[in-house]
């Protein structure tokens, strides 16, 4: 089977954001975490169970595998995963985290929530030696806006590598011909 290669871009933050992770009125931010119980995690579906399985049997380095939801009243309207390191991220150190899975509902999107959900992450998970990385398509510029904005810094470019049609075995691994280039 042949392989697949998308590019990426890297950003890392090695200390909490300095922006302020408060909310707007009639918003709330709520964290849910992988139970035995509830181990699917709301707008993730099937993924979610995954990742819980991977939190459950260690596959995660750390426990700190988690989605920060962003509310308007009983309405979620956006959501951050935090990812400990495992195999698909090869260069993280075992204490970091990854963002990911970022969504935020097509009309609320432009207010600032990824922002102050990164922020929050950064804030409330900020530990000795922990960096948070943060990655995304290239061509996503609303994701790049939000990550800098909470005080993510530019890396490198990476490429993410489906082997055989399944983009859950793939790996994210630097293109070293591209640190520190974002064009």
């Amino acid at each position: 089977m042949g392989r697949k290669t998308t590019a990426y871009l890297a950003y890392v933050c090695a200390s909490p954001s300095t922006i302020s992770d408060s909310l707007p009125d009639g918003y709330e931010l709520k964290i849910w975490v992988p139970r035995f119980v509830h181990f699917v995690a709301p707008t993730l579906g099937f993924i979610s169970v995954i990742w819980s399985v991977f939190h459950f049997c260690r596959i995660f380095t750390n426990g700190h595998f988690r989605v920060v939801y962003i509310y308007q009243g009983n309405k979620i309207v956006h959501r951050s995963c935090v990812f400990p390191p495992h195999f698909r991220l090869p260069f993280m150190s075992e204490n970091d985290l990854q963002i990911g899975a970022t969504w935020t509902e097509p009309a609320f999107r432009g207010k600032g929530l990824a922002s102050s959900a990164l922020a929050n992450i950064t804030r409330t998970m900020a530990d000795k030696d922990r960096h948070f990385w943060y990655i995304t398509r290239a061509a996503n510029g609303p994701s790049i806006r939000a990550c800098q904005r909470a005080g993510f810094e530019f890396l490198c470019r990476l490429k993410r590598t489906s082997l055989g049609g399944f983009p859950l075995m793939g790996l994210y691994s630097f293109m070293t011909d591209n640190m520190g280039k974002t064009d």
